[in-house]
């Protein structure tokens, strides 16, 4: 890995280049997803650049795969980031470009207009209630709302992880059906497996006498834990179990206030972010995602993998096309703690085979997501299968 401050020329080279761009390495599910497809790509022979508009602090840094080249443009700020990025497209002219997240698909798009380069540029979409959806929460999206929606539409493609993403990117004026195209997250890797077996991390998956609830993600409106703590209170009216919560967030406070309210807080263990989620995973009786939206769900996908139960709300967009609308786990409706709670003692009692999740899983596999971005960025599909 190496770190570059300033942009510099690109040496002479025989494998092309693509460039990931990130606001940061933040620790989200479509980070994991960048780090997955670099690891692929150069195992494929590509040179991958990963350019952050600030890379520090990222807590993924850690995991970037070996011979991935970090650029940090130190430029958190949407107007300064533009010009940066602009000049790292003109000094290394890389053959294509793959932006993720709204803030960094803005800045790409208009950098790269304005670098006048040539190669692709594939926006990515992970979110189905995107800023660029209208969906506005912040003070500052009011003014960057606008120029994020202009700025889809200079986008050779559009790549959405869902289809239900991909039909909300519709309804940006100017975005064209035709550059748009699905493209599952490759969620599913033999790696998780592996990191699974890493000895458990908390006292409580030792005791296969009382069965873990778990809940992952970000503590934000979107995952609504609320929900989860409420159906977790009332299952625990008819069945001894435990609930631990992976992630940090701004709600943490409220969210423990709610557990002593419930009078929960002997069962309830909030473990914050953890690099390694995946050995909670794999021991956990059955895994919950309680969020009002989602893009994708790569968590959904993990769980499978490692053949653990899922419930989940079917919230718009990705867990009932992972799912199958029921058929490899449990929906129930948004902001519905009963029916949650019903969903998870079902599980518990009534377990999906592993086999059957484990099978499921392998269908958002590294070769498939790395095939369609390839064929996004209009290179042929057959070297990603090296």
């Amino acid at each position: 890995m190496s770190t570059a401050a300033s942009v510099r020329g690109a040496a002479p080279r025989a494998a092309p280049r693509l460039a990931f761009f990130l606001p940061s390495l933040h620790g989200g599910g479509a980070e994991r997803v960048f780090l997955d497809l670099g690891e692929k790509f150069l195992a494929a022979g590509y040179e991958i650049d990963l350019v952050l508009m600030n890379a520090y602090p990222s807590p993924l840094l850690g995991l970037l795969p070996r011979g991935m080249q970090l650029i940090d443009l130190k430029c958190p700020r949407f107007w300064a980031s533009t010009p940066a990025f602009m000049r790292y497209l003109r000094a290394w002219r890389p053959d294509g470009v793959i932006a993720g997240m709204p803030l960094a698909n803005a800045i790409a798009a208009y950098a790269h207009t304005l670098a006048g380069t040539p190669q692709r540029l594939v926006l990515t979409e992970h979110n189905s209630h995107s800023v660029a959806f209208r969906d506005i929460h912040r003070p500052q999206d009011v003014l960057l709302a606008p120029a994020i929606r202009f700025a889809y539409r200079f986008a050779d493609c559009i790549v959405a992880v869902s289809d239900g993403v991909a039909q909300r990117l519709l309804q940006i004026p100017g975005v064209r059906g035709e550059q748009i195209r699905t493209v599952y997250n490759p969620a599913y890797s033999p790696r998780i497996e592996a990191l699974a077996r890493e000895p458990p991390p908390h006292s409580w998956l030792h005791d296969s006498s009382i069965p873990v609830v778990l809940g992952i993600g970000r503590l934000e409106p979107q995952k609504d834990f609320a929900t989860l703590l409420r159906a977790f209170s009332m299952l625990r009216r008819s069945q001894p179990a435990r609930l631990i919560i992976l992630g940090e967030g701004s709600l943490r406070p409220r969210l423990e206030e709610l557990a002593r309210e419930l009078a929960i807080t002997d069962s309830v263990a909030f473990e914050g972010f953890v690099v390694n989620p995946w050995a909670y995973l794999s021991r956990a009786a059955v895994f919950v995602l309680s969020s009002v939206h989602e893009g994708f769900g790569n968590v959904i996908v993990e769980a499978l993998t490692l053949g653990t139960p899922v419930v989940s709300t079917d919230c718009p967009s990705g867990p009932a096309e992972i799912l199958q609308h029921g058929l490899y786990g449990s929906l129930v409706p948004v902001r519905a703690p009963q029916q949650l709670a019903r969903a998870i003692g079902q599980a518990l009692e009534t377990p999906l085979a592993r086999s059957l999740m484990q099978r499921r899983a392998r269908e958002f596999s590294i070769d498939a997501a790395a095939a369609g971005y390839l064929s996004a960025l209009g290179f042929t599909a057959d070297a990603c299968h090296a």
